[in-house]
């Protein structure tokens, strides 16, 4: 199954930390926000991901290339954060090639 994790935004939000580290690479315990939703998309049978990416896109690139090197990982590149409905439908030839279902999930461990 396939999954897309939207990473493209400044994290406006949570300023001054994400002045230079893009908001996935914050860590939270001993794992980035952007491990932690790879792995329980892993742990959910989801094998192949697209990530959009913008602000600071590079340094997300390289730590999942190195923490996950044997994933199927795509990325779909935005000059500048599209939101999220920009972001899913620039990724669309990525993604889904007919419909697909958007929703939320709240996991707990």
């Amino acid at each position: 199954m396939k999954a897309m994790i939207l990473a493209a935004g400044y994290g406006k939000r949570l300023l001054p930390l994400t002045k230079e580290i893009p908001k996935p690479l914050l860590m939270v315990g001993k794992k980035t926000l952007i491990e932690r939703n790879i792995e329980i998309l892993l742990d959910n049978d989801f094998d192949n991901l697209v990530i959009n990416v913008s602000y600071l896109s590079h340094m997300i690139k390289d730590h999942v290339s190195k923490t996950f090197p044997l994933v199927n990982i795509e990325y779909s590149e935005e000059a500048e954060p599209l939101g999220t409905g920009g972001g899913v439908l620039k990724a669309i030839d990525l993604t889904w090639k007919g419909a697909f279902f958007t929703g939320k999930c709240r996991f707990m461990s």
